[in-house]
């Protein structure tokens, strides 16, 4: 089967899971629509640039149709009608059998083309197309009104779906498909005793301030701990202040931005990783976090919050430790008690996330079960 796949920015590093996709789904056989690209292109499948970009006098039309966009869409996103002429062209020319949009507001531009070509589309709601883009005007309106003509629907978590229910947003053939991990490649490797990992962008829906404070009440009383922090963003500053003030400057190694590799290096050596989640306050959400399902599946303790998808993957006290978002002191109060598990405890913990890990978010079988929903289509 040849599949497109739709995107909002090709070639996104960051989006590891949706470049998996392109890269491998149906043994390979994709080709690409992306609204807008950078020129990079590592994976070298057919891709088409849908947003139009004329100069000169040409481009008068141009903006007017994206102020219309604007002022009736809330968006400058929705494919004008010449290029969903050559979104259906581009789809006819590759022979292309069925579209996945990755993200729901990706998803938005380009359906119309798909039923024009008379093709199944499908779309796979991740985060912040569930949560915060419902926030927009007309958005669930205009999910409702997509999902009347989409072959089906995949989240990476159930909360996702339940977020979409809430405003009415349904659909009868939809299913929780995490992204999950290559469970053969991330593995546990030789923890380091007393390592502390935090992976993420440095905003505040990922909390990495409280990261570090609860890492400082384990500093204090185990001498032997050491926190490495990945990841860049608008926090990043204050953390290296706060790590300062905290007198944990030699304690507290920020790595900046790593590849992927890397960061399941780390994974594969930490012996505990920290996901203290949360709420923003324009709504924005996780799905399922990656950093979860890797750090599960190289055998590290994982103190999380509540937060999304989260629980239905880590089960306080038995894979991991699980606290209420909404309670900074929980989270503290759970690094602390993970600090002092026994060895036999600490192996049982890794032991069982690594096996809920290889069962429920290996990858290779998540995208065995999406290529199925796909074949079979609307049940």
């Amino acid at each position: 089967m040849r599949i497109c796949i739709a995107t909002g920015n090709y070639y996104e590093a960051g989006e590891t899971q949706v470049n998996h996709h392109i890269a491998n789904l149906f043994g390979g056989n994709t080709i690409v629509l992306s609204r807008k690209s950078n020129g990079l292109d590592p994976i070298g499948k057919p891709l088409h640039v849908w947003l139009l970009r004329p100069k000169g006098i040409g481009a008068l039309p141009h903006y007017a149709s994206l102020i219309w966009r604007m002022a009736c869409q809330q968006s400058t996103k929705v494919a004008s009608r010449r290029e969903t002429q050559e979104i259906c062209a581009f789809l006819q020319a590759e022979k292309a059998q069925v579209v996945l949009a990755e993200f729901g507001h990706h998803a938005l531009p380009v359906y119309r083309a798909a039923m024009m070509t008379g093709l199944p589309f499908y779309v796979y709601f991740r985060g912040a197309d569930a949560s915060k883009h419902l926030r927009k005007r007309g958005r669930a309106a205009d999910y409702r009104k997509m999902l009347k003509h989409a072959a089906g629907v995949f989240a990476v978590s159930q909360f996702l779906l339940d977020e979409l229910a809430a405003r009415g947003v349904i659909h009868e053939n939809a299913h929780v498909i995490p992204s999950g991990v290559d469970t053969q490649r991330v593995k546990p490797g030789s923890k380091v005793s007393g390592r502390y990992l935090f992976v993420g962008r440095f905003v505040h829906k990922k909390q990495p301030l409280l990261a570090l404070e609860a890492f400082s009440k384990v500093a204090a009383s185990k001498q032997t701990a050491h926190f490495r922090m990945i990841g860049n963003g608008e926090l990043h500053a204050a953390c290296l202040a706060r790590a300062a003030e905290l007198g944990l400057t030699d304690r507290v190694t920020f790595l900046g931005h790593v590849d992927h590799k890397e960061v399941q290096s780390e994974m594969a050596n930490a012996e505990f990783v920290l996901v203290p989640s949360k709420t923003a306050e324009n709504g924005d959400t996780e799905g399922l976090p990656m950093v979860l399902q890797e750090a599960m599946a190289a055998g590290a303790i994982v103190v999380a919050t509540d937060h999304a998808g989260i629980p239905e993957a880590l089960q306080n006290g038995l894979t991991g430790f699980v606290v209420p978002e909404s309670d900074p002191s929980a989270f503290c109060s759970a690094v602390k008690s993970a600090a002092m598990l026994t060895e036999q405890e600490l192996a049982e913990m890794r032991n069982q996330a690594r096996a809920f890990a290889v069962q429920h978010l290996d990858q290779a079988t998540l995208m065995a079960k999406l290529e199925e929903k796909m074949r079979r289509g609307p049940q």
